[in-house]
């Protein structure tokens, strides 16, 4: 059915009266839900993008511990800020946090804005975000549609198409719009958000205990495994990798800064090659070391193997490590430090767990000229 009909022909008051009477009894306790601080809402609403609500937990107390107000991340180092934000991924979030924290500190005094309008031009805000922060945290009654509502409304307005896209989404939009009371839209939007989450699951969703089992066109219909139509997975693609551990005499081991575009911009990493077609992890290395360094290397003998999935790639990341006799030896945008002194930059998860391997094993006690077999 189409969601605007469906909002025509339904008892709109007692879909919502049973909503909130389930989110009353059920509903998630969680931090970001006791603030009405748009900083603190704002913060929440970034870190959830792609990520779980177990995995933030521990992230947003942390973060906000460091950077309670606007204007404290605003004067921040991005290097910290992306430091905190290691392991959840996604780190453009990070970096466009910090910029509307400082674009706020210049132009509104570290004040976060009221209205929806200007909320939307921050730097990281899409529709979604905007409204999430205009309705938790200042009681605005906005449409919320994000992949726990998104998959709700399809179901009970018994909705095919894509949802993603095209008519069928404004649809949604104006359906979230129609449904959400002018007063409480707080507490019914993050009921909806919690019911998808907890009961109206992507797969064998619970509608023998849904409150909403009455007001569902998929029940109703025996549709609730084939709704929402989302368009397919991408398949994922695998892409090799390789980096290398250099030591030099002083027992330091040399890094260097991604650009400040691209995947993990910004974050440090022991020198690595993104592998082409058949081209072995020493290839990849010498390539980025060049020849001259290459040449020079003595190499240890140990090697290690990380696996590690990002978005739709499957990175497989082979690390070798190896000795310099030289002191010279310098890569743009890299540094010679000690191991104990890596912790405090913000690494990728594939090469943070090359970092612990690092720590756990120490430094090479013998040099071989043989390179390991990885």
């Amino acid at each position: 059915m189409n969601p605007c009909c469906y909002v025509k022909e339904a008892d709109v008051s007692a879909l919502r009266r049973a909503l909130l009477r389930w989110y009353r009894r059920h509903g998630r306790s969680l931090p970001w839900r006791e603030t009405r601080d748009p900083y603190r809402v704002w913060v929440s609403e970034i870190m959830l993008q792609q990520t779980t609500v177990a995995t933030v937990l521990g992230y947003y107390e942390r973060f906000l511990e460091r950077f309670p107000t606007i204007s404290d991340l605003a004067r921040g180092d991005e290097q910290e800020v992306l430091h905190l934000w290691q392991g959840l991924g996604y780190y453009r979030r990070a970096r466009h946090l910090h910029r509307a924290a400082q674009f706020l500190a210049r132009t509104n005094g570290g004040k976060f804005p009221t209205h929806l309008a200007e909320i939307e031009k921050l730097p990281g805000f899409g529709k979604y975000t905007a409204r999430a922060v205009a309705c938790f945290a200042l009681h605005q009654s906005v449409p919320i549609i994000e992949a726990n509502t998104r998959r709700l409304w399809c179901r009970v307005a018994g909705a095919e198409g894509d949802p993603t896209r095209g008519r069928l989404e404004a649809e949604l939009w104006e359906m979230s719009a129609a449904l959400a009371p002018k007063k409480g839209a707080w507490d019914f939007q993050q009921a909806a958000m919690d019911l998808g989450a907890m009961i109206c699951t992507p797969r064998s969703p619970s509608c023998s205990i849904c409150p909403l089992a009455d007001h569902c066109e998929a029940h109703r219909l025996g549709k609730e495994e084939d709704l929402p139509q989302l368009p397919a997975k991408r398949s994922k693609v695998d892409i090799e990798h390789a980096s290398v551990v250099l030591w030099n005499k002083r027992g330091e081991v040399l890094i260097r800064q991604r650009p400040p575009d691209g995947t993990w911009a910004g974050l440090w990493e022991f020198p690595l090659a993104e592998l082409a077609e058949n081209e072995t992890p020493r290839d990849g290395i010498q390539r980025t070391v060049g020849q001259q360094v290459f040449a020079s290397l003595r190499w240890t003998g140990r090697s290690h193997l990380v696996r590690h999935a990002i978005m739709h790639y499957r990175v497989k990341l082979t690390c070798l490590e190896a000795t310099v006799g030289r002191q010279s030896v310098e890569l743009p945008s890299s540094e010679w430090r000690t191991v104990d002194r890596l912790r405090s930059l913000p690494w990728s998860t594939p090469q943070r767990k090359l970092l612990i391997w690092l720590e756990k094993v120490g430094p090479p006690a013998q040099r071989t000229d043989r390179p390991p077999r990885p």
